[in-house]
Parts: structure tokens; C-alpha cells; sequence
């Protein structure tokens, strides 16, 4: 989080935000937190290290603070013209303790871990390519490809290995990336779902994250998923809302018409950081040697369709009782587009249920993710565009954005 504020100030000073405007305060210091005992002390100290009258003031670790909500709405009802974030560490606590007060005096960001452009710009060796206009790309994609395709593909790799969380960027050993995610789960287990949520299980709940991720892009089954866990049912739909409200997976339903021909019940799940994933099932080989190469790059698809979605979107995925499958539906009212996850194509085609779900929904769009082809056709009234995964965060935009 601490990597996520220090960006924001920095933007704050690049867009001539005087650096005195700026306070920050990390309360997992004793001293800072007494700071907030009591809001004229607060006050005093704000007036005492800046001259603005509407300073910014960045609260990190905001939990630690004695009933930090309260003391939020009472300094926000001075009306001083404070400019307030506040963060942490754990979401879970954060939300528990200034929902009930900050009611329609929040706005709230969840800060998600880098998505596949965040890190190449975090990377800094794709400043030039980020400053392109993505239609520029597509209408010369193959010039741009033989500029930046091998670095691209690099980076996937990279990405798909050890994923978009700030802290492990900052070395390039991949023994200390892998530490650097050991920390960062082991801190979850400790802060939010130990400390907090005071589960005494936790070589329950470690097992069920370990088996959700073995069973990632799978249509899973509770019932088995509860047994090899060693847990019971309704423990682990718990678990399962525990792991979703604190951002660590997502679930994905099936989307029908249908219901006598199409699964309706049971949902996939994916994780959002593939790094996260990795170290859930203890693997971080290199992709290309890897048995779940497949689901990475659905992985890696899916994070790139959670990016580009807005609130008023749904992401389902679509399956048949006779087997036929596209691996993600984006749905926004009457509005259908499939996306297909497939490793190398040597020409544009597509497999039987693709075909099928054309016939039977005439999507405007239908986006094929694969490992080397681009190129655009017509399948009756539907688009049908194939973009290589290195691509698909950055282009994809280009062409969902005309549909929906």
C-alpha cells in the first residue's frame, strides 16, 4: 500500500502540488497515532507543518487508529477543507470500522495489483509503446509487433510468473520475488484473517486456498472442495466470501438462456494475481515448461476483461450439458461479447463452440486470445478478431469499446 501512496504524492508534486501541502502519516507508528487521540490535536499539528488551507493529508494504516471511523466523520463535519485518503493494509478491518460512519462522505478506490500495462509501466522499458494511441497499433500492428512483440512476450512471462503486486518489483531475483509473495500472503493470513476475523482454522482455510487454486478455471464442485479441505459446507462458503471480499479470487457464473442445455449452477474461479496463484500451488516455473500453461494464460485473460469492465458489466462464462464451452461472456444488458482463450493457432479459425454460440447468439464481437496470431475476420454478422495474449490488455480496448 505504502508503494501505492508514495505514487500518489508523487503525482500530487509532479502536477505542482507544493510538497509542504502534503502530510503523510503511517499509523502503525505509536507516536503518529497519538497524533489522532483527539481531533484539536490533529488540527493543531496540520496548521503547525503546513500553511495551506487545504492541505492533502494521506492517512496509511487508518485501522490502527481507536475507532477510526468516528474520527473520521467528525473531521470531515468541521468542514476544514482537508483533503483526505486514507489506507491500509487490511480491507476487511478498514471497511468494518468507517462503513457505518462515512456514509455519504466517501468515495472508495480498491487498489487492485498491477494489471498487465501498470507493469510495464512500472517497468519503465515501455514508455515509448504506452505513449501510442492503441488504434495507431492496430492499424500497423505488424510494425509494432517486430518492435516490441519479443520484449512483450518477456514481460508476459514475467507477469505470469509473479504477477502485478508493487513491492516484488522492486528486485529483479526471482528468490526474492518469491519471498516477497510469501510475506505478502503470510501478512494476510496474519492481519486479516487471523487477527480479525479470529478464525482458529487456518490449516483449513490454507488448504482451501491451495485446492481453489489447483481447481482455477474449473467449474468446481463445493461439495469436494469442502471434503478434501476438511472443512464443512458452510465453512467453506465462508472461506469462499472471506477470499472474495479481500480480493484474493473472483467467481465467475455461467451465463444461459437456456436452462434445460446449459450448466446453471456450479461457477468457475480465478484468482486476480497470478503471482498470488503461483505461490498458492507452489509453482513458478517458467511458463513454457508449465502443465497449467492453459489456465495461466486464461488467467492472465481474465484479469485483462476485469480491467476493462466498468460496474454496469457482468463477466460469465458459457457451457452446454453436451460439452460445448467459451471461456468468458462479458454481459451488459442485451449486449453479448465471448471471449476464447486458445494456445497457437497457425490460421484464423475457430473450434466447434465458438461456432455453436455464433449460431445460437450473433454477438457483434467475439475476441479469440492466443499465443501468436492477429488478424480480423467475418463469421455471418459477427467480428471476429484473434489477438496475441503479449497484446490483448492493451488492444482489446480498441475493439470492445465500439460494442458496448
Amino acid at each position: 500500500m505504502l508503494t501505492d501512496v508514495v505514487g500518489l504524492i508523487e503525482n500530487l508534486i509532479s502536477n505542482k502540488v507544493p510538497a509542504k501541502s502534503i502530510l503523510y502519516f503511517n499509523c502503525d507508528d505509536l507516536g503518529v497515532r497519538s497524533i489522532f487521540k483527539n481531533i484539536p490535536d490533529l488540527v493543531q499539528f496540520v496548521n503547525r507543518m503546513t500553511e495551506d488551507s487545504k492541505p492533502f493529508l494521506f492517512i496509511d494504516e487508518i485501522q490502527r487508529v481507536e475507532n477510526p471511523g468516528l474520527f473520521l466523520k467528525q473531521l470531515y463535519d468541521l468542514r476544514l477543507g482537508y483533503k483526505i485518503l486514507v489506507s491500509g493494509s487490511s480491507s476487511l478491518e478498514i471497511r468494518s470500522k468507517i462503513k457505518e460512519y462515512l456514509t455519504g462522505r466517501k468515495i472508495q478506490f480498491i487498489v487492485f495489483p498491477f494489471d498487465f500495462p501498470e507493469f510495464l509501466a512500472a517497468s519503465g522499458n515501455f514508455t515509448e509503446l504506452l505513449k501510442v494511441q492503441r488504434h495507431e497499433i492496430v492499424s500497423n500492428f505488424s510494425h509494432f509487433d517486430r518492435i516490441w512483440g519479443t520484449a512483450l512476450e518477456n514481460s508476459l512471462k514475467q507477469y505470469m510468473m509473479f504477477g502485478g503486486y508493487p513491492r516484488q518489483l522492486l528486485t529483479s531475483l526471482s528468490d526474492k520475488k518469491k519471498s516477497i509473495l510469501k510475506e505478502i500472503f503470510d501478512s494476510y493470513i496474519n492481519k486479516d484473517i487471523t487477527d480479525f476475523l479470529r478464525i482458529e482454522n487456518i490449516t483449513g482455510f490454507n488448504k482451501l486456498v491451495q485446492l481453489v487454486a489447483l481447481a482455477s478455471g474449473q467449474i468446481i464442485n463445493k461439495s469436494n472442495l469442502a471434503l478434501n479441505a476438511g472443512i464443512n459446507y458452510q465453512t467453506l462458503e465462508k472461506y469462499l466470501q472471506i477470499l472474495q471480499d479481500t480480493f484474493v479470487i473472483e467467481t465467475v457464473h455461467p451465463f444461459f438462456s437456456n436452462k434445460l442445455k446449459e450448466i446453471v449452477k456450479n461457477p468457475k474461479i480465478y484468482f486476480l494475481d497470478p503471482g498470488l496463484y503461483n505461490h498458492a500451488v507452489n509453482n513458478f516455473n517458467d511458463i513454457t515448461f508449465r502443465a497449467d500453461a492453459g489456465f495461466l494464460r486464461e488467467q492472465f485473460v481474465f484479469r485483462g476483461i476485469k480491467t476493462i469492465m466498468s460496474t454496469d458489466f457482468q463477466l460469465k462464462f458459457w457451457r452446454t450439458k453436451i460439452g460445448a464451452e467459451v471461456d468468458f461472456i462479458i454481459e451488459k444488458g442485451r449486449q453479448i461479447i465471448p471471449i476464447e482463450c486458445k494456445s497457437l493457432l497457425k490460421r484464423p479459425q475457430l473450434q466447434s463452440s465458438a461456432l455453436s454460440f455464433i449460431k445460437q447468439y450473433s454477438p457483434n464481437l467475439l475476441l479469440v486470445a492466443n499465443t501468436k496470431l492477429f488478424s480480423e475476420t467475418k463469421i455471418a454478422n459477427t467480428k471476429v478478431v484473434f489477438l496475441p495474449f503479449r497484446w490483448f490488455h492493451l488492444l482489446a480496448p480498441v475493439y470492445l469499446e465500439k460494442i458496448l
